[in-house]
């Protein structure tokens, strides 16, 4: 997968030769332009040291890992746009390491290639256009300009989204993977007490043992039923939410943090608390002129209510608080 048509600038920063020694420049061949100094380690963190003969940074090195940007003892103050830029590359930097690096099955030359183009962006952002010139028959390192401030902006805009259009696919559709994987793990527990709980359901009057702990056995089979639908709209939901990805996205696919199966049980319990809210006669709560009271005795009812609440799972804890908060009386300053 070759680099981004609009990154081809991150290229221009591969040091060239020249030979200043035939020319009327007698300045420095060093310009200080920046205040960072961009590093590179190794996996161990330790200092991959730049080439002896010009004084450069070889990113492609096989060992190389990791840039460090450092803030170089000078009278040089970083500004808060640098500042700014630094911190978007550290965390480009963070996302690759951990989508190639520490994935599962690990692309080296993935990684590479993105380490590349990083480094020299980094560098023409926040160290300097890198030449390497000659004088008296030695190779120098020479630091220009950097980039202008809305230009880098834009560079690190296109770089984040060439990483985005090639991993969120990937990430969403193995997150969706999980869900669902998730969820068919969970269901067979339901649904077999769904046939259970069918089948203990009364044909006749009688007090039997149900009757005694006060289970419904038709109720308790819909509500087996209603987890069942809140697992389908959970997994519906991710899959079509999430439509435009952030690079943040790419290593935390769920804002609240939650596993795949822990969001599953957290909807299915916000799902059958508000049923039992409804049920028990704290407010009766509708979805469009479906009533969740339903839920006790019609099975369609219970995996359409299920189905819904789910798709809606985000909103699921706000409701939730605000059915429960209005039972109790306001506080009185």
């Amino acid at each position: 997968m070759g680099a981004p048509a609009s990154n081809a600038l991150l290229l221009t920063n591969d040091p060239k030769h020249v030979d200043v020694s035939k020319t009327d420049d007698t300045k420095s061949p060093r310009v200080k332009a920046s205040a960072f100094e961009i590093q590179i380690f190794d996996e161990a963190d330790n200092d991959i040291k730049p080439d002896e003969t010009n004084g450069c940074y070889d990113p492609a090195r096989k060992e190389a890992r990791r840039l460090v940007f450092s803030i170089a003892p000078t009278d040089t103050e970083p500004t808060a746009e640098q500042m700014e830029f630094c911190r978007s590359l550290e965390d480009y930097q963070h996302a690759i390491r951990e989508i190639y690096l520490e994935a599962e099955r690990p692309d080296e030359r993935k990684f590479k290639a993105k380490f590349v183009e990083l480094f020299y962006l980094s560098q023409l952002i926040l160290e300097g256009h890198v030449t390497v010139v000659t004088m008296d028959g030695k190779q120098q390192k020479k630091v220009g300009k950097t980039l202008a401030p809305e230009v880098a902006k834009k560079e690190i805009e296109l770089l984040n989204q060439a990483l985005i259009d090639d991993e969120a696919p990937n990430v969403k559709n193995k997150q969706l993977k999980s869900l669902v994987g998730e969820a068919l793990n969970l269901l067979p527990f339901f649904l077999v007490a769904y046939v259970v709980f069918r089948m203990l359901v009364p044909t006749q009057t009688g007090i039997g043992l149900w009757d005694q702990f006060s289970i419904r056995p038709l109720t308790a089979s819909n509500f087996m039923l209603l987890w069942v639908g809140a697992f389908v709209g959970v997994c519906l939901s991710y899959a079509i939410r999430t439509q435009q990805f952030t690079l943040t996205d790419l290593t935390r696919p769920s804002a609240d943090y939650f596993s795949p199966r822990n969001r599953l049980l957290l909807a299915g319990a916000f799902v059958m608390l508000l049923a039992y809210l409804s049920m028990v006669g704290l407010g009766d709560i509708k979805i469009g002129e479906l009533s969740l009271q339903g839920i006790a005795s019609d099975p369609m009812v219970a995996l359409t209510a299920g189905a819904i609440l789910g798709l809606f799972e985000y909103k699921l804890t706000g409701v939730v608080a605000g059915r429960t908060g209005a039972l109790f009386p306001a506080d009185k300053k």
